[in-house]
């Protein structure tokens, strides 16, 4: 099930006390709502009720998908939970897919490629192929310490091609989209990208 806290908190615009409801833990199967909630960036967020500006709570979150057999957890901490660890391994013996990430962004990324029934290993390898070839045009062309974020958006369908599409940017305001033709990939790549079971167990 889903479990959420509600919380006092001053609205950091106007500093105003606000009572704010927000998730440790969403089950999509039981909620499908809150996966909607999770996509847009709304969930463990609201309007200010004076000053109507966004409200973000940012901590850890637990995406549990029953149905799909997927778990995502948003860390924002190295703390260690034996615990929580055991009760993980027991999920991942019953065919659970586990993954950790550091960002909101990223759990977006994986749902989108596990929706897209892809291997988010194949799909990360593609990433880091983009990233190191983006970073390397920018420092081309000046000397800096700015990298870019590569994130998958979806699979685009062709009547020949089929292409993985990514959104990049060395900040928000500059997005643009790339593709990369999945006849680019490696034999082993190409007979992994849809074969989401040997990830499990």
């Amino acid at each position: 099930m889903s479990l959420f806290k509600v919380i006092q908190e001053n609205c950091p615009h106007c500093n105003a006390i606000q009572e704010i409801k927000y998730y440790q833990t969403v089950n999509v199967t039981l909620e499908p709502n809150l996966k909607e909630e999770v996509l847009s960036g709304t969930l463990n967020s609201k309007k200010c009720t004076n000053c109507r500006k966004e409200i973000t709570i940012f901590s850890g979150l637990l995406y549990h998908d029953m149905e799909n057999r997927l778990m995502f957890e948003v860390k924002v901490s190295d703390e260690q939970d034996e615990r929580k660890a055991e009760t993980l391994n027991e999920f991942k013996k019953n065919g659970y897919i586990y993954r950790e990430v550091h960002s909101y962004p990223e759990l977006v990324e994986k749902i989108h490629i596990f929706d897209n029934k892809l291997n988010d290993q194949v799909v990360e390898s593609v990433s880091n192929k983009l990233k190191a070839m983006l970073d390397e045009s920018l420092k081309q062309v000046k000397e800096t310490d700015i990298e870019f974020k590569v994130f998958f958006k979806k699979i685009e369908k062709g009547l020949f091609k089929k292409k993985l599409v990514f959104f990049c940017f060395s900040h928000p305001s500059q997005m643009m989209e790339m593709k990369y033709e999945i006849k680019n990939l490696s034999a082993n790549e190409k007979k992994d990208l849809y074969t989401i079971d040997s990830l499990r167990g």
